[in-house]
């Protein structure tokens, strides 16, 4: 069980455990840094009660201890905390010098692993919720920095074939605080990061909220500081076992939140990607075989 499961847990049973655990059990979902790192006596002092209401919170979850119930926080947080050297010789120890193929395997299952997950623990209505947003919507800004720039890039070119309402936030001269000057509650910010998170990316999704925006934010933790306070926090959770997180999960999921828009657009769509497809065909945008005859070439 990960840290997902117990929060989801945690939720789901709060109306029905009574008053002091539903305070203990409020305290652990707001906190999980202090659940994995303080002592149970302290985070139970921190939360308001008795330590032995820590002890029963766990066996009302299904839990044998409160380590047990504890655990999956203390491995949350040390993935979390491990740097990319780290994680880098930790990949150099598992891997046979003789052949990469487990460990390409490895990377594999881990990608899909992540996308299933995702859409499994209710992604799936969360995209069409996303799609049904960023339609109603009056401007869309799109926002990922460092490796997340090209995921931000992918979002609003796929997009751009199918609306004309996108700004991609930050392309260029260092101009993120002028492209959101005018953001206003009737915009929405698509927000994407992984730990390590951009300040720059942490600010803007701030700014927005105080502006009034609505944020989507793509993210590997629903408590992250982009996702705190999302309208929609579209989580995909680190399973990586290679030094640097995988985008490959992330981009599926913006593929296919654009495939959504576009099913849900119907005729406004299509004319829009026609529209497209003269543009570039008139710009001789792609490359044509037939060129080399009429430009005499052998």
């Amino acid at each position: 069980m990960d840290l997902n499961d117990v929060m989801d847990r945690l939720k789901s049973k709060s109306d029905l455990l009574s008053p002091q655990l539903r305070i203990a059990a409020r305290h652990m979902v707001a906190n999980p840094e202090d659940v994995a790192l303080n002592s149970m006596r302290a985070l139970a002092i921190e939360a308001g009660v008795k330590p032995p209401t820590m002890v029963r919170l766990a066996q009302a979850l299904g839990f044998t201890s409160y380590d047990d119930l504890r655990q999956p926080f203390q491995e949350w947080i040390r993935y979390r905390d491990k740097s990319f050297s780290a994680q880098a010789r930790d990949m150099q120890a598992r891997t046979h010098e003789q052949t990469v193929l487990p460990l390409i395997r490895e990377l594999q299952n881990a990608d899909l692993d992540g996308l299933n997950d995702f859409l499994n623990s209710g992604g799936d209505d969360q995209l069409v919720e996303c799609a049904a947003q960023l339609r109603e919507t009056n401007h869309i800004y799109v926002l990922g920095f460092r490796s997340c720039f090209s995921l931000a890039y992918l979002f609003s070119y796929l997009y751009g074939i199918v609306g004309d309402n996108v700004l991609l936030v930050g392309s260029g001269g260092g101009t993120v605080a002028d492209s959101l000057r005018h953001m206003g509650p009737a915009d929405t910010l698509l927000a994407i990061g992984f730990k390590p998170y951009s300040r720059e990316t942490v600010m803007a999704a701030q700014f927005a909220r105080q502006r009034g925006a609505k944020v989507i934010a793509l993210s590997d933790d629903e408590f992250s500081p982009i996702s705190e306070n999302a309208a929609i926090a579209l989580t995909v959770r680190p399973k990586n076992p290679g030094f640097f997180h995988s985008l490959a999960p992330a981009m599926s999921i913006l593929q296919m939140l654009v495939a959504e828009i576009v099913v849900q657009s119907g005729e406004q769509a299509l004319n829009s990607i026609h529209e497209t497809e003269q543009q570039l065909e008139n710009f001789d945008a792609y490359w044509n075989n037939s060129l080399l005859g009429a430009t005499g070439a052998n």
